[in-house]
């Protein structure tokens, strides 16, 4: 699980991206998913993505109050977070 940097939801699959691999998981929905995992590390932050908050490279504000993570892959893959889960997230952070 410390090697997962994020899943989100593709055409009806889930797809975990993890270090040096990435693909479809068996998970139904990023829910079942997210009860597999330590919810002190692995945070909700859109409808389509679950994050492990250790890989998160930058926060960066980005439109109405919501947020924009990049996150520590090869790719820098950034990912949006909902208005409703970025108070939280600047609360973790102290932002």
């Amino acid at each position: 699980a410390n090697d997962v940097r994020y899943a989100t939801l593709v055409d009806g699959l889930i797809r975990i991206v993890a270090i040096g691999v990435s693909g479809e998981g068996s998970y139904k929905t990023i829910d079942e998913l997210q009860g597999d995992l330590d919810p002190e590390v692995f945070w909700r932050v859109h409808r389509g993505y679950l994050v492990n908050l250790n890989r998160i490279r930058e926060v960066n504000p980005w439109f109405h109050s919501s947020l924009m993570l990049k996150m520590d892959d090869e790719k820098g893959t950034e990912i949006p977070v909902s208005r409703a889960h970025a108070k939280k997230l600047r609360a973790f952070f102290k932002l």
